[in-house]
């Protein structure tokens, strides 16, 4: 349809030629002639929309327990916004101690030499964009720092989890797609630490439209780097959710362990773009001659 309207303005016989052939105001006609060429060249259609944001939030969680001490202790802060792409950063750090009431030791501060027992889950979260459309999402020494009995005398047990709380994700991004295409996921996960047990894979899902990138990356249990693409349709002007989880978790007889991820996603969705459509420059270049022909000959007149 807009092939043929534009050939109606500006092709051989199109309107706009025509009135400059029959002696129409030259001024007035280029004008409108460019104004054909910028509608036939720079097509608006939603194949060309841009990804719109609606909704963002990060939300690292920690949730700590030594059993001698008392239940399990929840963490989650969040930092969300609502249709703008702020950078967002948030660290966690959950802490218990034994016996209650010691000084608090919070990460490399739990460790094998510490004057009091003690299990801390900590890390920082942040997530930034360079545009709607392309992002990071980073995860800094996210893990635990256990140092527990290695004797039959208590405190013995307890657990070092990253499980968000229901319904929260650690990372959400909603948004409403541009142009159909491929989105691609660019990860590297590193798992370090004394002991890696209990580290488990992201799970990854941009779910909305025909579907988008699913599944899990990392490694589980074992200390290491992975890294790679995830990928999945995406299909135009559908809204979408796109969350990171990560729920690695270690219980029981802790005993002393260091087991830290380091995570970077950078993810692309598919956007418009400022080229042309290919037919689109197959038409400029038959209306570019004819106009050029036109002008040149009424100025020989």
């Amino acid at each position: 349809m807009r092939l043929r309207l534009c050939e109606a303005m500006v092709g051989k016989r199109g309107v706009a030629l025509g009135a400059f052939r029959d002696g129409g105001s030259g001024p007035k006609i280029m004008v409108g002639l460019l104004a054909a060429l910028a509608f036939c060249v720079f097509p608006v259609s939603p194949a060309n929309a841009s990804v719109i944001p609606v909704f963002s939030e990060i939300a690292p969680s920690a949730n700590a327990q030594i059993n001698d001490v008392g239940p399990e202790v929840f963490m989650q802060p969040t930092a969300s916004q609502s249709g703008t792409l702020n950078p967002l950063s948030l660290s966690v750090d959950n802490a218990v101690v034994f016996p209650q009431g010691a000084p608090l030791l919070v990460g490399a501060a739990c460790n094998p030499t510490a004057a009091n027992f003690c299990v801390s889950v900590d890390g920082q979260e942040t997530a930034t964009w360079t545009s709607a459309s392309h992002g990071t999402v980073t995860f800094s020494n996210y893990g635990w720092h256990d140092h527990l009995s290695l004797t039959s005398a208590p405190p013995t047990a307890g657990a070092s989890n990253l499980g968000p709380m229901a319904p929260t994700e650690q990372f959400l991004y909603s948004f409403v797609a541009g142009p159909a295409g491929t989105m691609d996921i660019h990860y590297t996960v590193t798992n370090s630490g004394s002991n890696c047990f209990g580290l488990m894979p992201f799970d990854i899902d941009a779910s909305g439209g025909s579907g988008g990138p699913f599944g899990s990356v990392g490694l589980s249990s074992t200390c290491g780097t992975v890294s790679g693409d995830l990928t999945g349709p995406i299909t135009a002007g559908a809204s979408y959710n796109f969350f990171i989880k990560n729920q690695s978790n270690v219980s029981g007889g802790l005993l002393d362990r260091t087991a830290l991820i380091d995570a970077t996603f950078d993810y692309t969705i598919p956007d418009s773009s400022t080229v042309p459509e290919p037919p689109s420059f197959l038409l400029m270049g038959s209306m570019i001659p004819g106009i050029s022909g036109y002008v040149w000959s009424r100025r020989r007149r």
